[in-house]
């Protein structure tokens, strides 16, 4: 059973890649970033007898398209494999630091010759032997990155081999932004507890204060007190029925996803299972979607 959970989240990474889309920025969880890429190259990582150091640190949300983020490690850490010729090590790590989120990915190869280093993210440069690399890898990176109003370097460590590390900033606080006066809660319903986390995250750089309605019960806030609901995929339907009993005139309902509305409850706006801390903004107060 842990083996076709683990195929799953793998096929469902490669097809993401797959899909030929416009960009979408959201707030993301950058670990969740660090995850993908490592699950698409978990058999590759095997193979070449590689062992993988993972280090995880606290750290603000980031505003990124998740496929194009994850692209850019996935060349990195692909990078690293190709140098690591006899096997090796490999430490990947996310952590906070003072311009918002650092990625860095580093190997125990041979490092990075003093002459390449300055043309290391140019197009179709490549110290690889014909056939085996367009040089076009840590230039679609470095792209990527900038784009995401980050910056992207490379450096030889001084016990050996190559080090990358990728900052991006962390996502902003648009509280400032707002025309109207901030609610003085949102309450999240929402059937997937990681995801309703990190619905609660954004909502609070939005400026607004998460409540649990898992219960549909507001968790003794009043409802006239909650300005709007946040309702997300599998959300029980009994606690959809509770609020559509008890909420309040006023109070907005925004759904994100595909979530049917029960008898009595009709969605004020909804949004997209990928959205923007913009998007949600507007949903939350009235604004166009």
């Amino acid at each position: 059973m842990l083996f076709r959970s683990r195929a799953g989240d793998i096929v469902r990474s490669l097809l993401r890649f797959a899909r030929h889309r416009e960009p979408v920025r959201e707030p993301l969880a950058p670990d969740t970033v660090l995850n993908d890429a490592l699950a698409v190259l978990e058999h590759r990582l095997a193979r070449h007898r590689i062992q993988v150091r993972r280090r995880c640190e606290p750290t603000p949300l980031i505003m990124a398209d998740r496929d194009q983020l994850t692209q850019v490690l996935i060349n990195l850490v692909n990078n690293a494999i190709d140098a690591m010729k006899a096997g090796g090590e490999l430490t990947v790590a996310v952590t906070p630091c003072a311009e918002g989120v650092a990625f860095t990915v580093s190997d125990t190869g041979p490092g990075i010759a003093a002459e390449v280093l300055p043309r290391i993210f140019d197009p179709f440069f490549t110290t690889k032997p014909p056939g085996e690399g367009t040089g076009l890898g840590l230039s679609i990176a470095h792209g990527i990155v900038q784009a995401h109003g980050g910056h992207i370097s490379a450096s030889n460590r001084p016990e050996g081999g190559a080090c990358f590390q990728v900052v991006l900033p962390a996502a902003p606080a648009l509280a400032a932004e707002k025309t109207t006066g901030p609610p003085t809660a949102v309450a999240i319903l929402h059937g997937d507890h990681f995801q309703a986390e990190l619905l609660a995250q954004a909502l609070s750089l939005l400026g607004y204060a998460a409540v649990d309605a898992t219960d549909g019960r507001l968790n003794g806030s009043p409802s006239a007190e909650v300005a709007a609901i946040v309702v997300g995929p599998g959300a029980p339907p009994t606690a959809l029925e509770r609020l559509a009993r008890g909420r309040h005139q006023a109070t907005r309902v925004v759904a994100v996803g595909s979530v049917a509305a029960p008898p009595g409850l009709a969605w004020d706006a909804t949004l997209p299972p990928s959205y923007r801390l913009d998007d949600l903004h507007r949903a939350l107060t009235g604004g166009t979607v």
